[in-house]
């Protein structure tokens, strides 16, 4: 027979959690932390796969022409204190959270007009991931949108699903976090208000 051990919480009475009730962090108590969902969980585990896709089926590009325009892309404002890094495979986006965020908001200036065909499926995943992105980091965002948003999220989802090929092993718990996205917007409003990280 196998010994099974495993680690996790522990739990102990102490003043800081007796008292407390009804509290659980997706009821919803907390805001989610965007940085560690988009940029540094969904982005990082999609975009390589986005890439791969260009550069190794539809041979649109190679990596060294990517790394390249990455590289020779002038970021300017903010922007330039976090610009995109070059791809050290395909297997893996090395930026930190801002950084990521950055790749994606200027991926289509940098090799948009490398993409043979504009009406292409994972073109479009890309895009719609994008758009996630600007109404889920928005300043001020309304009901209709949070409404679009929410559209936008089962699409990019069914995208994930019907392409899984392209997209193998994309259906991280991260990815169904974010279907909770437009109900915690009406909750706490625009999430970049709650951002974790200092840009």
């Amino acid at each position: 027979m196998l010994a099974v051990s495993f680690r996790a919480v522990k739990y102990r009475r102490s003043p800081f959690n007796s008292g407390i009730t009804r509290f659980h962090v997706s009821t919803p108590a907390m805001p989610p932390c965007i940085a560690h969902d988009l940029f540094e969980g969904i982005l990082k585990n999609v975009l390589p796969r986005i890439m791969k896709y260009f550069i190794l089926e539809n041979e649109w590009f190679d990596l060294p022409t990517l790394n390249r325009r990455i590289r020779a892309f002038k970021c300017k404002g903010s922007d330039a204190l976090d610009p995109p890094k070059p791809y050290k495979s395909l297997d893996s986006l090395s930026g930190n959270a801002v950084q990521n965020w950055n790749h994606l908001r200027l991926l289509p200036f940098i090799i948009g007009d490398l993409i043979e065909d504009p009406d292409d499926e994972v073109w479009q995943v890309l895009l719609n991931l994008k758009e996630i992105v600007e109404y889920t980091t928005a300043p001020k965002i309304s009901m209709v949108q949070v409404a679009y948003l929410k559209h936008l999220i089962r699409s990019f989802i069914d995208s994930l699903k019907r392409l899984e090929g392209v997209f193998p092993k994309c259906l991280i718990p991260k990815v169904h976090f974010l279907c909770h996205y437009p109900d915690l917007i009406a909750v706490f409003g625009p999430l970049i208000r709650q951002f974790t990280q200092i840009r």
